[in-house]
């Protein structure tokens, strides 16, 4: 609960790129993030279609 506060209270004085590294420990910045977000996304659909 704590960790989320901190989070909430960061959102009206810090950029999402700033927010993420410091709360979430990823960098938006990179394309790597970015890749894995579309893999897992990749995998649900996948998942959804052999079902």
């Amino acid at each position: 609960e704590d960790d989320y506060i901190a989070l909430l209270r960061d959102t009206g004085s810090m950029k999402v790129e700033d927010l993420a590294k410091k709360h979430l420990n990823v960098d938006l910045t990179q394309p790597e993030f970015w890749e894995n977000a579309i893999a897992l996304c990749v995998k649900d659909v996948e998942e959804f279609l052999a079902l």
